[in-house]
């Protein structure tokens, strides 16, 4: 009986131990990983895992440290209950508080940490295919049709064509699971569906498109599309219109359409 108590410390620090390993990793994953318009449209994955999971994996980790630590101080009250009274304690609550105060009131160092990690986020938005809107994944097909003005009809055949299940009032995100692609995948194929009118000026503006939106209606990174105009001597910011960067480069906006298609 009397090594129970250190076989339960023993225990319990292990415990913390692997989760810590486990809340480190998903924390840094979680620091690198592309914002959710970006990751949830793209499927982005590292290790197997989405996005989701790694949350998951987080909050569950996180969880266990609670409960652990809990067990650990109450294996542990009386030491910690006598470092509580020296004037470490008092320290190290004031450090804590330091550190907690100048990150929410955006004071470096912390918000260089904060800043490196937006900067990351950020840089996956030129690798990915980025959304039309924020979280188009969520948009039904009904929705995407009616938004877009696309024949609804024509795109479910499309998609069955192809073998992909889908029906009007299911996300694109649902239809991308069930069919194990990614949203920006079925949303490319919708688009692919309708193209011809598309590149013919039927139906829509190129003017009125953003850059990002031509690449991602051609199943192009931002990267490659600026490196195609780049090419032709266009310099374009991803988020303007093709008319205004027609308008800047003396042409139409349908040849900067065209370059890009090519």
């Amino acid at each position: 009986m009397k090594g129970k108590p250190g076989g339960s410390r023993s225990l319990v620090s292990l415990f913390l131990f692997y989760t810590m390993l486990v809340l480190f990793v998903s924390s840094v994953v979680l620091y690198i990983t592309p914002y959710g318009r970006v990751a949830y449209w793209s499927g982005w994955k590292f290790l197997g895992l989405s996005k989701n999971q790694w949350e998951a994996v987080h909050i569950i980790s996180g969880i266990a440290m609670i409960v652990f630590s809990i067990w650990h101080i109450v294996l542990n009250w009386k030491p910690l209950k006598g470092y509580l009274l020296k004037k470490e304690s008092l320290i190290s609550g004031c450090a804590v508080a330091v550190c907690v105060a100048a990150t929410v009131a955006g004071l470096p160092p912390f918000s260089a940490v904060i800043n490196l990690e937006q900067k990351i986020k950020r840089s996956w938005e030129r690798r990915l295919p980025a959304p039309p809107l924020p979280h188009a994944e969520l948009m039904t097909l009904r929705q995407l049709c009616e938004r877009d003005n696309f024949p609804l009809q024509e795109i479910l055949y499309t998609l069955r064509r192809k073998g992909i299940a889908a029906s009007p009032d299911e996300t694109l995100r649902e239809i991308a699971i069930k069919n194990h692609l990614t949203p920006a995948r079925v949303y490319n194929i919708v688009k692919e569906s309708v193209g011809l009118q598309y590149r013919t000026g039927v139906g829509m503006s190129f003017g009125r498109m953003t850059l990002r939106e031509v690449c991602l209606m051609n199943g192009l990174t931002i990267d490659r599309c600026m490196e195609k105009l780049q090419n032709h001597g266009i310099m374009a910011p991803p988020d303007d219109t093709l008319r205004s960067i027609a308008a800047r480069n003396g042409v139409l906006p349908r040849d900067v359409a065209a370059i890009i298609s090519q």
